[in-house]
């Protein structure tokens, strides 16, 4: 094995992903396509920076979770982000998000 090409997410719907990953995030959204092995599902594509991509499953039938679940899952990354010895561009994005 090289290396990671691309990591790949279940997100809910197209837009709550858009909204977190670029909005909140700051990675450029790059290109969607269908999932070819679930005709429901759309195949999001963000850059994070690095050289890779992240990519999001999205179904509009999935729900997305409220504000509150948003902010108690924020909580929990911000534990787990702290001290990772991973020193990755998103990695940092995401943490400096959580905070605020």
């Amino acid at each position: 094995v090289q290396g990671v090409h691309h990591i790949t997410l279940v997100g809910s719907t197209k837009q709550s992903a858009i909204d977190f990953w670029q909005g909140a995030l700051g990675m450029p959204f790059v290109m969607e396509q269908p999932n070819l092995g679930k005709p429901d599902e759309n195949h999001l594509y963000f850059d994070p920076g690095d050289g890779r991509l992240l990519t999001v499953f999205t179904n509009e039938s999935r729900r997305s979770h409220s504000s509150k679940s948003l902010s108690s899952n924020s909580e929990r990354s911000r534990r787990t982000f702290r001290g990772t010895p991973y020193n990755t561009p998103w990695i940092s994005m995401f943490s400096a998000a959580v905070r605020s």
